[in-house]
């Protein structure tokens, strides 16, 4: 998650210099990052693109509300304990049913406690 909150924050310093405007620029300077930031490629890669769809998500949220006449703040940089999210969007990670495991492409194993039956 720590890679992932750097990936937002870098992203969001971008945005604020005018280096990326749109989504596809953010995906596109997600592997720039990666080749700068070698750690960065121990994350699976469609997660940190995620992480730039969820930044600009935020920003059109923002600016909807703006033009809605509400007063809004600017989008802040994300510290250990307000960046809490990871997404694997339809690849990269299996469900193993018989042992209720969820495996997580590069991060591993996590056993789930399911508390309601799977449709």
């Amino acid at each position: 998650m720590g890679k992932c909150r750097f990936t937002y924050n870098k992203l969001l310093e971008m945005y604020r210099d005018r280096e990326t405007n749109t989504v596809y620029d953010a995906c596109n300077m997600v592997a720039r990052t990666k080749n700068d930031h070698p750690e960065l490629k121990s994350v699976y890669a469609k997660v940190l693109q995620r992480t730039g769809n969820h930044l600009f998500n935020n920003i059109s949220v923002l600016t909807r509300l703006k033009k809605r006449g509400y007063k809004t703040g600017r989008l802040r940089f994300k510290s250990e304990y307000r960046y809490r999210r990871l997404d694997y969007n339809q690849s990269g990670f299996k469900f193993n049913r018989e042992t209720c495991e969820l495996e997580l492409s590069k991060i591993g194993v996590v056993s789930l406690k399911l508390h309601r039956e799977l449709p």
